[in-house]
């Protein structure tokens, strides 16, 4: 739970679990404490009652960073002892490996042939990068550059990436939401291994953030024309002219460009 706290605020939900290493969390969120903090901090995939995984099953998940910053874990949850029987059992199959990685028989031999031509799009340019107080959730583009980040400091920016003021605001930070129409283009030409965060509108294409900080710039037929594999995931974009600002999970804020 980022953002700026107090002492009062050392509980589970901010500082983790005092666990020596990685954990399996075994029960129901009910009567596990541990995780109850896992479901409410929204680690799970899906949302574990009685009615799911639901009587006589199971529900395995694996989650990084629930008990305790950089901690790996493991929920096994079910709501009766059959359902607990076939989780547990899962996890020991999953374990020992008893189904293959893939359902393809591998090959026996190999060959590789070097690409004759490069297909990868250009890499997109950095004009400048600045540093603000948090996880950036939100940029506002405008005569300047408004930035929110996650402790709820909103810093303003000037066309050139000069900091031109700060302030802390009381309200929670809240991540700005997606555009809508970008959005649904950008799924219309998704990458077949990223999974799609944000996008916005950008000269006559649009601007695709990916899990994982990949950023991707396409023309007005969808054709990725250049492309950018930031260092961190990707919290919010604007734009400003021919520019595009992107803030990332680091507290740094980007103008990028082709």
């Amino acid at each position: 739970d980022g953002g700026t706290k107090k002492p009062a605020d050392a509980n589970p939900k901010n500082v983790g679990f005092d666990l020596p290493g990685q954990a399996i969390l075994v029960g129901t969120p009910e009567d596990n404490a541990v995780l109850k903090v896992v479901r409410e901090g929204l680690f799970l995939p899906y949302a574990p009652s009685k009615e799911f995984p639901g009587t006589g099953k199971g529900y395995i998940a694996w989650q990084r960073d629930a008990v305790g910053l950089g901690r790996e874990s493991i929920t096994v949850i079910a709501y009766d002892e059959t359902g607990m029987s076939e989780a547990v059992g899962t996890l020991y199959e999953a374990v020992q490996g008893m189904d293959p990685l893939t359902k393809f028989t591998l090959p026996e031999s190999s060959t590789l042939t070097g690409a004759s031509k490069a297909t990868a799009a250009p890499s997109l340019k950095i004009a400048w990068v600045v540093n603000v107080t948090d996880r950036v959730v939100s940029i506002t583009s405008g005569d300047t550059l408004s930035v929110l980040s996650a402790d709820g400091t909103r810093t303003s920016l000037s066309a050139d990436g000069k900091v031109t003021g700060s302030k802390a605001e009381l309200v929670e930070a809240e991540a700005s939401k997606p555009d809508a129409t970008a959005m649904a283009t950008a799924s219309k030409i998704l990458t077949p291994d990223r999974l799609l965060k944000t996008a916005v509108p950008f000269n006559k294409g649009v601007a695709i953030a990916y899990w994982g900080g990949t950023l991707k710039l396409t023309d007005a037929d969808g054709k990725v024309v250049s492309q950018l594999q930031m260092p961190n995931d990707i919290g919010a974009m604007a734009t400003t002219g021919d520019k595009l600002i992107v803030g990332t999970s680091d507290g740094k804020v980007y103008s990028v460009s082709r």
